[in-house]
């Protein structure tokens, strides 16, 4: 029975951890590319990885920690106690969950961050007569962003014999719906020839309106987030300071006329 119960909690984290790495936001492939010395994986990484492959997932170095991690802790306390095997497989599945969810926002946030400066280089590129093709491998080389290394991805796919607008349509998917607009204006242009100037003017007025939009609403929420750390530790110490002072000498006051 304790071992029936052992696999049901460990296929139950399995499961949650990948379902909520397909509901994820979508992320580069170069996201996660290691770095020249990579360090060797650890033992949890290494479980995480033969699990990620059963379930035919893409790499990502980060979930397979947390899921070879969950996999160990959530055995490991299943075989002491059911019940706390199942409150840590909980536990670990939601901080999966704010997790990703965070990393995918930062991703978004950062990506938003740098569009706009990316639009100004196409269009300089462009303006100095260059192709589409020229400009977008010219970007990748003159931008050090992840849409830089997106577009260094497109340029390996012409290069590997795929049609280069069909290539710009899958960024979309790498860097998620920020870049859409772009792209649009990009493969119409590659295809048609449809004039670009005045799109990107647009779209470069369009994207900082959205990136000030962002800021005022970061800004905005600063008050709630600095909320609990007010109320648990300045107003505490505020107290402390200047109100217990107070309340002690008037107690030894009261303390000293009522002797006789």
């Amino acid at each position: 029975m304790t071992a029936s119960w052992v696999v049901f909690i460990l296929g139950l984290t399995i499961v949650s951890v990948f379902t909520i790495g397909r509901r994820a936001m979508p992320r580069p492939p170069f996201a996660d590319r290691p770095l020249a010395a990579s360090p060797q994986r650890s033992a949890f990484e290494r479980i995480g990885r033969y699990i990620r492959s059963a379930f035919r997932q893409p790499a990502d170095r980060s979930l397979d920690r947390s899921t070879g991690a969950g996999v160990v802790v959530v055995s490991a306390l299943g075989l002491v106690n059911i019940g706390l095997g199942i409150v840590v497989a909980v536990g670990l599945w939601v901080r999966t969950m704010l997790h990703r969810r965070r990393r995918g926002l930062r991703d978004q946030d950062r990506i938003g961050a740098a569009l706009g400066d990316v639009i100004d280089l196409f269009a300089v590129a462009l303006l100095s007569g260059n192709t589409v093709g020229d400009a977008v491998r010219q970007v990748s080389e003159w931008s050090d962003t992840d849409i830089a290394e997106a577009f260094a991805w497109c340029t390996r796919q012409v290069a590997g014999g795929r049609s280069f607008s069909d290539a710009l349509e899958q960024v979309p998917g790498l860097l998620g719906p920020q870049v859409r607009p772009l792209i649009a204006a990009l493969v119409a242009t590659e295809r048609y020839g449809a004039p670009i100037t005045a799109n990107l003017a647009q779209l470069a007025v369009d994207t900082r309106a959205d990136r000030r939009r962002r800021a005022e609403a970061s800004a905005r929420r600063l008050p709630v987030v600095l909320l609990f750390p007010l109320v648990t530790c300045v107003l505490p110490a505020f107290l402390l300071v200047t109100v217990v002072p107070v309340v002690i000498d008037t107690i030894s006051s009261f303390d000293i006329a009522a002797s006789p």
